[in-house]
């Protein structure tokens, strides 16, 4: 386990959109974490921002050079009154070198993968920040997770290692109980009160979901032709806009980071949840609580599925819009392969109905002992019941995943819960705190449910007619006079 207290560079924040803006800085120092100053092109705003915030915060902040700033390592340190600050955070094309400032400061390098770490580690780097693939500026192939954990198993040095990009609490929680060292903030603050981000970028991030987001010669940016505005967030610019409704200011967001991972460094339980034989492994039936998400031209290889169930965790395979044909080859070469170890399958709901059809066919002939539902519409899950497989999982819209959470709970176990506790179930399953067996036979019929769903696009039958799969409940309190659909 990470040790976390006291520690102020558990939650990093740098000031946001690559420019050199002090008050966000001076408040994450505030609030216990390490500010860091973007010095941007390095220009006469950055030495003025390096002024003010040597005032703010009698010293004790980093700054990060990125590949515009043009001010060299001496220039800066007789801003700062002699010495360059405590903390130094490079980026990967910065024309500073790890080298050059290894003797007078800590220097934290910006990776996007495992030969870059080495590099900076060979150089003298004393942490390395791992940058995925949904930050903004010039990050990774891979997502921050999957970067984490690379640079975290490589043999090839022992550093600390920060985790930027797509950082939210639980996110920060999840990186630090994985080995993170600490987390980084950088667009997340953008609009938040003492931000100085101008009018027309705050209206764009407002708005923005990250999916407008594109990659040129290696650098991720939300670009608009029409106006010429270029930001370089990635995809996890909707983070901006998420940080500002629910905690408004930089002094709150960081103190809420640095809670969410205290609590869950602090938990013994968050660590036994991620282990070998936890309760969700149990569940699963594997040695470890790992799902392998089902992926179209990777995951349909039943060597594929036999590695994956090999190491531990449980496989999916992902049919796609293979034909049935195809769809009961590839069932059965795995079930060879895999014998009576857990295995499963993806289905696409909204595939076309012919070849859905085809697919569940398959699946009932050769009867996998798991099963994903991408995007499928309530009324389409009784015919997945009938295929008799003996756990299912549902995947709808990210919004309705409380919900559906619950639906699952409540609809899959070998004996129908009531109404009440249907949600502490739900809350049970999703810490790991109890084992269930879902049973392959018992499938008990719901009533229908007389309130509108206000968790799916389309409206809940108001008949009285009962329906074994009912719509799930949103997550909040039903309205009163109406009834729990779960």
């Amino acid at each position: 386990m990470t040790p976390v207290a006291p520690n102020p560079e558990l939650v990093i924040g740098v000031s946001p959109l690559g420019l050199p803006d002090p008050r966000p800085v001076a408040e994450v120092r505030r609030a216990g974490g390490l500010g860091v100053l973007d010095l941007g092109a390095g220009d006469r705003r950055a030495r003025e921002a390096l002024a003010r915030v040597r005032r703010w915060t009698a010293g004790a902040f980093a700054v990060r050079v990125g590949p515009s700033c043009a001010l060299t390592p001496e220039e800066v340190a007789e801003e700062c009154g002699g010495d360059l600050p405590p903390v130094v955070l490079l980026a990967a094309d910065a024309d500073w070198k790890i080298g050059q400032l290894a003797d007078e400061c800590r220097v934290l390098a910006e990776v996007g993968d495992q030969d870059e770490a080495r590099r900076a580690a060979a150089d003298g780097a004393y942490g390395l920040v791992a940058r995925g693939s949904e930050c903004g500026g010039r990050g990774g192939e891979l997502s921050t997770f999957v970067l984490l954990q690379a640079l975290l198993a490589d043999p090839a040095y022992d550093l600390p290692v920060w985790a930027c990009g797509g950082i939210g609490p639980r996110t920060a929680a999840a990186a630090v109980v994985g080995g993170a060292a600490g987390v980084v903030l950088d667009t997340q603050l953008a609009l938040l009160a003492e931000s100085g981000t101008d009018d027309a970028a705050a209206a764009v991030l407002r708005t923005a979901d990250g999916s407008g987001t594109s990659i040129v010669d290696g650098v991720r940016a939300l670009r608009n032709a029409r106006t010429g505005l270029e930001l370089p967030v990635g995809q996890d610019a909707f983070l901006a806009a998420r940080f500002a409704d629910r905690w408004g200011t930089v002094a709150s967001a960081v103190r809420g980071v640095r809670e969410a991972i205290l609590a869950a460094v602090g938990d013994p339980g968050v660590a036994r949840t991620l282990a070998a034989g936890s309760a969700m492994a149990d569940a699963l039936g594997t040695r470890l609580p790992v799902v392998q998400g089902p992926m179209t031209r990777v995951s349909d290889r039943a060597g594929f599925a036999a590695a994956v169930a090999r190491e531990g965790a449980l496989p999916m395979l992902a049919l796609a819009l293979s034909d049935g044909e195809q769809s009961r080859a590839l069932l059965e070469r795995t079930r060879d392969d895999l014998g009576e170890r857990p295995w499963g399958v993806g289905i696409l709901g909204f595939a076309d109905s012919r070849i859905r059809a085809e697919q569940l066919a398959a699946v009932r002939a050769v009867r996998p002992t798991h099963a994903i539902i991408a995007g499928a519409a309530p009324p389409r899950r009784p015919t997945w019941r009938r295929s008799a497989s003996r756990r299912s999982c549902t995947c709808r819209r990210p919004r309705c995943s409380n919900s559906s959470l619950t639906w699952a709970c409540a609809n899959l176990s070998s004996k129908a819960p009531n109404a009440a506790d249907t949600s502490d179930r739900a809350t049970a399953f999703r810490s790991g705190r109890r084992s269930w067996r879902w049973s392959r036979s018992t499938w008990p019929a719901r009533p229908a449910p007389r309130a509108t769903s206000r968790c799916c696009s389309r409206a809940a039958s108001t008949t009285s007619a009962p329906r074994p799969w009912p719509r799930p409940s949103p997550p909040r309190s039903p309205r009163a006079g109406s009834r729990s659909a779960s």
